[in-house]
């Protein structure tokens, strides 16, 4: 185990003088999935979506969708909870579609990610003020809550007959 940790910090070291990239400012070289030494001032940033509901959404308190920035966003990248500034997240999942193949990620890629926060973010406006801090977070696109979601029609299944009554279309009314 010691072996792969010091071969891992060689090879980020080595990455680091290879770049061009100062030590103190190795965070902000790392990100950008690139060959360039940008920093976070020169990237340009996607436009920002902003949420439009409000506290009588019908959403889970305490869970939030993000969406991060195109520039910074990297199949299977892996966020800790300090990304998010201001705001305590006890769990990060990443929800994006897995890419195998590097050579070809789609320009329009964005990692998804849904997010839990610490357990004082207890009610509907307390959720709402943490994605609000989010928001304005560089490198976060887009922040919503866990929405609900209602059904407001029946489905259009051609091939359901329910005139047999659902017990009956498989045989199962013992098992």
């Amino acid at each position: 185990m010691k072996k792969l940790i010091c071969l891992l910090l060689v090879v980020v070291m080595t990455c680091t003088v290879l770049s061009g990239c100062e030590w103190s400012d190795l965070f902000n070289c790392m990100i950008i999935p690139s060959t360039t030494t940008a920093t976070i001032d020169e990237i340009e940033w996607e436009e920002k979506i902003i949420w439009d509901g409000d506290v009588n959404a019908n959403f889970v308190i305490g869970e939030l969708l993000v969406i991060i920035d195109r520039a910074i966003s990297v199949p299977n990248k892996v966020y800790e909870p300090e990304f998010f500034v201001g705001v305590e997240v006890v769990k990060i999942i990443d929800q994006s579609s897995p890419i195998k193949d590097f050579e070809n990620i789609p320009e329009d890629y964005n990692q998804r990610l849904y997010i839990v926060l610490a357990e004082t973010y207890d009610t509907k406006e307390k959720t709402l003020e943490a994605m609000r801090i989010l928001e304005s977070v560089e490198g976060i696109k887009s922040v919503s809550p866990n929405l609900f979601l209602n059904w407001d029609t029946t489905p259009n299944d051609i091939f359901f007959d329910n005139s047999i009554g659902i017990h009956d279309q498989w045989s199962l009314e013992k098992i």
